[in-house]
């Protein structure tokens, strides 16, 4: 909005006006890049002189046939970029990934915007992200303002989103600086491991330089991520110094984090150091400082259990627990029962908790009657716990077995709840409409949750069976729910179909929640063509809905785009709430 005025636009908002939006095209002609065409594997004229041996056989020779792989050569670097268009359309040619490869990196050197532009005319999204990724990793460290200039141009959001995250951290291995300047001018890009990264390799090369660059951070967020990486790299270079600097600093935060981070980098070459330092964390009861502990614990104990133990049982009792419970995973490996006793020295139940359910799956693993007497001899607050773990593998392995215990009605309720839940989760990936025709037997509540849990995954592979099954199986409301659940999975990779569903169904507020779905889960992975669909709806109710989803993708980043689209919504009371809404974001965003 830097080029309008923004009290104007508020005005224009309040009375209602704003003008006819038309959703934009596709990219359009690629220019001279894409003109470029291969019709034969002969190479240009120019070349062909170059390329006669002197004594050439007189016999015609058959033409050879155009492949992937015969296409790219007799190319000049300079000619990199123009063929690269080309060979895109070649049949087989993404397939062909060395030989491609060559190609971007010379086109990307000689020519990173016009490479950029060809791939955008890729039609697979996810080979497109690749393409466009292997000619960023040369072009941001060419020429970062021009690449990234290309990629906020970029109308989808979430590739402009994946680009710009790609492009930092490409930029982060050689010149992190650099890369700092622009995660500072990209504040909408909020990612712990970039700073983390960045730091940390600033500090391998100029300590000093990251230093006050960290020094002069504000935001909370970027200054932890970034003392993280800082602390990483010093504590690999020198852990006895690391350490002093970290005791060194003022702030008792900061000190804190630059020790976990130090201590952190030092476990896997040296957890002896590492164990001895605890002490600076004594008074420290964070998940982080949690973590160092078990950390440790499980490195130590992979040469000496009863040192490990030791160590451990001297810790405070937040970081103790997290020590005890590493070690007691490490010792389920190879001695399960001493794996109960260091267990049962745990105080904190949810950390005991965690490890019960990991014991369980173990035992799950035998005999599946000897796991269910196991459990049952368990303190009642942990059988729920160990139920967890042993569900999972149960229904993991041998999801029928499962399904038919949980019908023979031999389980409590805790256990009974957690079996079916797996059952439905792992058996509707191998058999969905066995495990849908299980379920729809269960009755009651439990059998419409697990029905739905079979559905959600059935949809994943085969949406249109499983509506199938939903209309010929599932009644009343349930119908409507399990539909809805189908035609938003299925819309995330498959919008089109899922959409054209969708309009097939009568008008219905169930058809509206599934246009809303459709469009929030589009926009998702591809803005434009998500929008190009939206235009081209016929006015109503669906076309309304599925433009509030998408208002709601593009108000905060394009508050003018929604304002527009906020103006076809055809009805009026629907229109001046979305105005109104708008206007609110405007005017707490001043």
């Amino acid at each position: 909005m830097a080029s309008h005025n923004k009290t104007t636009f508020l005005s224009s908002l309040s009375s209602g006006g704003a003008v006819s939006f038309f959703v934009g095209t596709a990219v359009g002609v690629l220019g001279t890049l894409i003109a470029v065409t291969v019709s034969s594997t002969s190479p240009p004229t120019s070349e062909l002189a170059e390329n006669i041996p002197k004594a050439a056989d007189s016999k015609p020779k058959p033409a050879e046939k155009q492949t992937s792989g015969n296409v790219y050569e007799g190319y000049s670097p300079r000619d990199a970029s123009a063929r690269f268009s080309s060979v895109l359309n070649t049949p087989g040619a993404l397939d062909d990934l060395d030989r491609l490869n060559d190609l971007i990196e010379n086109a990307a050197k000689f020519d990173p915007e016009a490479a950029m532009e060809a791939a955008s005319g890729i039609v697979d999204p996810a080979r497109q992200r690749d393409v466009m990724r292997r000619v960023l990793r040369t072009w941001i460290v060419q020429d970062r303002d021009s690449a990234m200039a290309a990629i906020g141009a970029m109308e989808n959001l979430a590739l402009r989103a994946d680009l710009t995250k790609f492009a930092i951290g490409t930029l982060a291995e050689s010149n992190p600086a650099a890369a700092f300047a622009l995660l500072k001018a990209t504040p909408s890009l909020r990612d712990e491991d970039l700073w983390r990264e960045s730091f940390s390799n600033w500090a391998k090369v100029d300590p000093a330089a990251a230093m006050a660059a960290w020094e002069g951070l504000t935001h909370p967020e970027e200054r932890k991520d970034a003392l993280r990486g800082i602390a990483s790299a010093l504590a690999k270079k020198d852990l006895n110094s690391a350490v002093a600097w970290a005791r060194d600093l003022t702030n008792k935060d900061d000190r804190d984090s630059a020790v976990i981070s130090v201590l952190h980098s030092a476990i896997e070459k040296n957890p002896l150091a590492a164990a001895e330092n605890m002490a600076l964390l004594k008074e420290v009861d964070s998940d982080r400082s949690r973590e160092v502990a078990s950390r440790i614990a499980s490195k130590l104990a992979e040469t000496d259990v009863p040192g490990a133990l030791k160590w451990a049982e001297a810790l405070p009792a937040s970081q103790r627990d997290s020590a005890l419970r590493s070690i007691a995973g490490n010792l389920m490996r190879f001695d399960p029962d001493e794996a109960e006793a260091t267990i049962n020295k745990i105080q904190d139940k949810d950390q005991r908790r965690d490890i019960y359910s990991d014991l369980a799956r173990l035992h799950m693993t035998g005999d599946p009657k000897d796991a269910v007497k196991w459990i049952a001899t368990l303190p009642a607050e942990d059988q729920s716990s160990a139920w967890r773990g042993a569900a999972y593998e149960w229904a993991r392995s041998r999801p029928e077995d499962a399904a038919a215990f949980v019908l023979s009605g031999e389980l409590d309720d805790s256990g009974r709840r957690q079996l079916i839940e797996a059952t439905a989760e792992h058996w509707s990936r191998l058999e969905p409409e066995s495990a849908a025709t299980w379920a729809s037997q269960l009755g009651g509540k439990e059998g419409r949750e697990a029905l739905a849990r079979v559905v959600d995954e059935w949809s994943r592979k085969d949406p249109q069976t499983a509506l199938g099954f939903i209309g010929n199986t599932a009644t009343g409301e349930q119908v409507e729910d399990l539909t809805r659940r189908v035609v938003s999975r299925w819309s995330r990779d498959e919008p089109v179909e899922a959409a054209n569903f969708a309009l097939a169904l009568a008008p219905s507020p169930v058809q509206e929640s599934m246009m809303r779905d459709i469009t929030q889960q589009w926009m998702e992975n591809d803005s434009m063509a998500a929008s190009q669909w939206v235009g081209s709806l016929d006015p109503g109710p669906a076309r309304d809905s599925a433009i509030s989803s998408l208002i709601s993708r593009i108000e905060r980043d394009d508050p003018e785009a929604a304002a527009q689209w906020a103006g076809t919504i055809s009805d009026a009371n629907a229109r001046e709430e979305t105005y109104k809404r708008l206007i609110r974001r405007l005017e707490k965003a001043e």
